[in-house]
């Protein structure tokens, strides 16, 4: 304790972080998400502080306030691919948004489902987000019953 205030006071530190966790947007997804809205909303409070802090100003100005939103790169962290995808700010709902093939490069692409959770971050050297998929939702459970076992239950 006495070393840790002596660095806080001097603005060193000898504490090391092997790991960080890289996902500062999670989500598990909703049928919203998946469906004919094609569109990732994506929560304004994760937005405004792992992703707007970290663009210029004309980035910033694309996303908020230009109708087209800004073209971004997204790079899938387990299938090693990229996409280009649009980040907005809907006006109406003060929301944010990635559009423009979101269910053809995802959805479809990784089958997402209701239930799965995605990890998100704004990679600031590489100008883009990084994806992936953290946990699938478990397969729904199928109940298959023997024609007799049925008659039987009635008898």
């Amino acid at each position: 304790p006495g070393e840790e205030e002596h660095e806080s006071r001097i603005g060193v530190s000898t504490k090391l972080d092997l790991f960080t966790y890289p996902w500062s947007i999670t989500k598990i997804l909703t049928r919203s998400d998946l469906g004919h809205l094609s569109r990732l909303l994506v929560q304004t409070r994760l937005a405004e502080r792992y992703v707007m802090p970290f663009l210029d100003e004309a980035s910033r100005s694309e996303v908020i306030g230009n109708p087209e939103g800004l073209r971004v790169s997204v790079w899938d962290c387990d299938t090693n691919s990229m996409h280009r995808l649009v980040f907005k700010k809907w006006a109406t709902s003060n929301s944010y948004v990635l559009i423009n093939h979101w269910t053809a490069d995802f959805v479809r692409r990784r089958e997402l489902a209701a239930g799965d959770e995605i990890g998100m971050c704004w990679d600031s050297f590489y100008s883009r987000f990084n994806f992936s998929i953290l946990k699938r939702a478990p397969a729904p459970t199928i109940i298959v019953q023997d024609h007799a076992d049925v008659a039987a239950s009635r008898s």
